[in-house]
C-alpha cells in the first residue's frame, strides 16, 4: 500500500480489483479503480482503462463523461484493436446524444482502420469493420445526409452478407431513399423488411414508411391497405392515430369523399387530445362538406369548434357552417354564422371573406342599405386585399341598380385615385366610361374613354375602348371624330376584330340617315373580306334588303341567294333564304319558294324558324287547295313545335280548315277545341270557337 503510483505491483493489484469487480457487477467500483488506473503514472494500459470507465459511463446513460472518457482513450490508445474499441463505443456515445456527424466522422476514422488491419492482429477487424460501416449510414440519414448514407449502407449490405443486422441496413437505406425521394427504391427495401424479416424490430417502422411512400406515390389503394396492416399487426402502434389519417387523407385526393369522412371519424375518436385527432375531426366536417352531405358537415363543424375552441382550425370550422348556410340560400342564417366568426376572429384569415359573403346575404335578403354598408365596411378595412376590388365591383353594380349613378361614380372615382396603376384602377376608369355611355350622357363618356386611353395605351381594352369612343361620337352625330376613331383601329391592329363591328356601326349610323350608298359601299367590303361570318352575313341581308326597297328585284334575289348559300349556318344566311323564299312566291315562283323553304325546314338549330317555314308551306298548299299536302305540312308543326305557340296556334287552325276540306269533321272539332282550351280568351281562342259552333251546328 505503501508502494509508489508506478508500481507494477500497485497497478496490478488494482487491475485484478477492478476486473473482479466488474465481474460481480459492482461497477461503480470497478469504475473507480479503472479510473485510478487511467490517471495513474506510468501505467501502459490507460487507454484500456479509460475504455472501462468510458463503457460503465455509457451504460449508465452518462453520455456527456462517457464521450470524454472514450476521447481519451482514442488519442491514449497504442494498437488496432484498443484504438478501433474506443472508437466504436465513443460513436455509440455520440449517436445517443444525438451527434450524428461528430460520430459519423469517428466511424470513418474506424472504418479506415479496420479496413487497413491484419486479422491476425485485430481479432475482432472484421465485426468493428461492419459496425463503422453500419452506424455510419444511419448517422449520415439522421443528419440528413441521404446520398451519403445509401453509399455507406449499400458498401455495408454488399461486404457482409452473413451479418445479422441486415434487416437494419435495409430498413436505413430505405430511410435514405425516402428522404432522397427516390420512392421507387424506398419502396423496395420497405417490403423487403416487411416480408423478408418479420421478426425484425424495425418491421413497423418499415411498414409505415412502405405505406408512407405509397401514399406519396399517389398509390392510394396499397397505402390504404399497408396502414390497414399496421393497424392489425401492431394495434397499440405509436403511428397507429397517424395511421388512420393518412387512409383517410389518402380517400379524399382520390374524393371518395364519404369513405374519408367515415375514417377521419374514426380517427377523432382514438386519439381526440393529438393534433393528428383535432386534425381529422376537421377534415371529417370538411370530407362531409365536399361529399355534399352538408347537414352533417354543419353538425361536425359545431362539434369540432366546441371541443376545439383555441384550434388554429376553428376558424375555418366556423366559416364553413357560414358558407353552408349561403350555398343553401339561408342569407339570414349565414348573416348570423359569419358575424359569430367576425366577433370571435375578427382579424383571422376568414374575416374578410365572411365580411364580404354578409354583405352579398343582405342584398339577396334586399338590405340594400346593409349591403351597401357591408361592402363599403370591406373596402375600408382591408383595402390592399383583393376581395376589396371585388367589394368595390359589387358595391357600384347595387348604386347603378338603385339608381345612384352619382354615388357609384365616386365610388369609382375614389378607387382610381387610390392606386392610379392598378389593374383594379384600369378597369374602374373603363366601367365610369360604361356607366356613362349606358345612361346616354355621351360627352361624359367620350371624355372618359379619352383618359382611358391616355392612361392605359398598352392595355388589352384599348381597341375596345375606341370602338366605344367611335361609337359615343356616332351617338352624338360626330361623324368626323367617329370615323377618325375607328380608323385608328385599323391601323393599330388590321385584324382587330373591332375592325368589322366599327364598319358595321358606321354602315348603320348611314342606313339610318339615310345615306344608302354609303351604307352599301361599307357592307360589300365587310361581305366580301370579312373573316367574322356574323358580320359578313348581316352586311349581305342588309345589301339585299336595300336592293329590295329600292325595288331592285334581281338584285335583291342575287344577294339573299349569295348571302343564304355562304352562310347556311348563320342567323342571317338563314333570314336571307327565308326573304328568298318570300320574294319567289310574291312572283308566282311557288316552286322555287318551297325548294327554299324545305332547305330551312331541315334545320335543327332554329326550331322558331322552322315552325314559321312549316306553317309558310302549308299555307301554299292551301291557296294551290292541296288541303292533303298543307294538312302533313300543319301536322309537323303540331306534332314537334307545340312550344312555340304563335305558330302552332296557327297552324292548328289552319289544320282544322284542312281537315273540314277534307271532310274528316271530327278531327278538326278536335283541332279547333285544342285551340280553343289553350286560348279561350284571345282571337285565336275566338275564332276556333266560331269554327267550333259552324261545324257542330251550335252546339257545345
Amino acid at each position: 500500500g505503501d508502494a509508489d503510483d508506478g508500481s507494477d505491483t500497485r497497478h496490478q493489484a488494482l487491475l485484478y480489483r477492478a476486473l473482479s469487480l466488474k465481474r460481480l457487477g459492482k461497477t461503480s467500483e470497478a469504475e473507480r479503480d479503472f479510473a485510478a488506473l487511467a490517471t495513474s503514472g506510468g501505467y501502459p494500459y490507460k487507454s484500456q482503462a479509460l475504455i472501462e470507465v468510458g463503457q460503465a459511463q455509457y451504460e449508465r446513460a452518462d453520455f456527456d463523461r462517457a464521450v470524454k472518457s472514450l476521447e481519451r482513450a482514442e488519442r491514449e490508445a497504442q494498437d488496432a484493436s484498443t484504438l478501433l474499441r474506443s472508437q466504436i463505443l465513443l460513436s455509440s456515445s455520440l449517436m445517443h446524444r444525438q451527434q450524428w456527424s461528430r460520430a459519423a466522422v469517428v466511424l470513418e476514422r474506424a472504418e479506415k482502420i479496420a479496413g487497413e488491419s491484419k486479422e491476425e492482429l485485430v481479432p475482432l477487424r472484421a465485426r468493428y469493420l461492419a459496425d463503422a460501416r453500419l452506424h455510419r449510414g444511419i448517422c449520415f440519414v439522421q443528419a440528413g445526409t441521404a446520398r451519403q448514407a445509401i453509399a455507406a449502407l449499400t458498401d455495408f449490405l454488399g461486404n457482409h452478407p452473413n451479418d445479422t443486422r441486415r434487416d437494419e441496413a435495409t430498413f436505413w437505406l430505405a430511410e435514405a431513399m425516402y428522404k432522397e425521394d427516390l420512392l421507387k427504391n424506398a419502396q423496395e427495401l420497405y417490403e423487403e423488411v416487411v416480408r423478408r424479416y418479420t421478426a425484425s424490430s424495425r418491421r413497423e417502422e418499415a411498414m409505415y414508411g412502405l405505406a408512407w411512400t405509397y401514399f406519396r406515390r399517389r398509390d392510394f389503394d396499397r397505402s390504404s391497405k399497408v396502414f390497414g396492416e399496421l393497424l392489425s399487426t401492431y394495434p397499440k402502434s405509436a403511428y397507429a392515430t397517424e395511421a388512420m389519417v393518412r387512409r383517410a387523407d389518402g380517400l379524399y385526393i382520390a374524393k371518395q369523399f364519404s369513405a374519408a369522412a367515415g375514417q377521419y371519424e374514426q380517427a377523432a375518436r382514438r386519439d381526440a387530445s393529438s393534433d393528428e385527432g383535432q386534425y381529422a375531426a376537421f377534415q371529417a366536417g370538411q370530407s362531409s362538406y365536399r361529399a355534399g352531405e352538408l347537414a352533417r358537415a354543419v353538425e361536425l363543424m359545431r362539434t369540432f369548434v366546441q371541443r376545439y375552441p383555441k384550434s388554429r382550425l376553428a376558424d375555418d370550422a366556423l366559416y364553413l357552417i357560414g358558407w353552408v348556410a349561403f350555398q343553401q340560400q339561408d342569407d339570414a342564417g349565414a348573416v348570423v354564422e359569419f358575424e359569430r366568426l367576425l366577433q370571435a376572429y375578427p382579424d383571422g384569415d376568414h374575416a374578410v371573406r365572411a365580411l364580404y359573403t354578409i354583405g352579398d346575404a343582405r342584398f339577396n335578403l334586399g338590405e340594400i342599405d346593409a349591403a351597401i354598408a357591408t361592402y363599403r365596411d370591406v373596402m375600408s378595412r382591408f383595402p390592399s386585399h383583393p376581395l376589396a376590388t371585388e367589394a368595390a365591383r359589387s358595391l357600384q353594380d347595387v348604386l347603378v341598380g338603385q339608381g345612384r349613378t352619382e354615388e357609384a361614380l365616386v365610388v369609382l372615382d375614389t378607387l382610381i385615385r387610390a392606386n392610379p396603376q392598378s389593374l383594379a384602377a384600369e378597369e374602374f376608369s373603363w366601367k365610369k366610361a360604361e356607366i356613362f355611355y349606358s345612361g346616354k350622357n355621351y360627352a361624359n363618356a367620350a371624355g372618359e374613354l379619352q383618359a382611358y386611353l391616355k392612361s392605359y395605351p398598352s392595355a388589352q381594352r384599348s381597341d375596345e375602348a375606341m370602338y366605344l369612343l367611335g361609337k359615343t361620337y356616332l351617338s352624338m352625330n360626330d361623324l368626323p371624330q367617329a370615323i377618325a376613331a375607328f380608323s385608328s383601329i385599323g391601323r393599330r391592329d388590321a385584324k382587330s376584330r373591332f375592325v368589322v363591328n366599327s364598319s358595321m356601326d358606321l354602315a348603320e349610323y348611314y342606313a339610318r340617315s339615310a345615306n344608302t350608298a354609303a351604307a352599301d359601299s361599307i357592307y360589300r367590303l365587310v361581305f366580301a373580306d370579312a373573316a367574322d361570318t356574323t358580320s359578313a352575313s348581316l352586311a349581305g341581308y342588309e345589301l339585299a334588303e336595300h336592293a329590295r326597297m329600292r325595288e331592285d328585284t334581281s338584285g335583291a334575289l342575287l344577294i339573299y341567294q349569295q348571302t343564304a348559300d355562304r352562310f347556311s349556318s348563320t342567323e342571317y344566311g338563314a333570314q336571307a333564304r327565308y326573304k328568298l323564299a318570300q320574294l319567289h312566291r310574291r312572283m308566282g315562283r311557288l316552286d322555287s319558294a318551297r325548294f327554299h323553304l324545305n332547305l330551312l325546314a331541315q334545320r335543327t338549330d332554329a326550331p322558331l324558324i322552322v315552325a314559321n317555314v312549316l306553317y309558310d308551306l302549308g299555307s301554299s298548299y292551301v291557296r294551290e287547295r292541296n288541303h292533303a299536302m298543307a294538312a302533313a305540312y300543319f301536322e309537323r308543326v303540331r306534332d314537334d313545335y307545340a312550344g312555340i305557340e304563335d305558330w302552332y296556334t296557327l297552324s292548328m287552325l289552319s289544320l282544322g280548315e284542312c281537315y273540314e276540306a277534307l271532310g274528316r269533321k271530327p278531327e278538326a272539332a278536335s283541332t279547333y277545341q285544342t285551340v280553343l282550351t289553350l286560348r279561350p280568351d284571345d282571337d285565336y281562342g275566338k275564332t276556333a270557337q266560331a269554327r267550333l259552333k259552324r261545324l257542330t251546328g251550335g252546339r257545345r
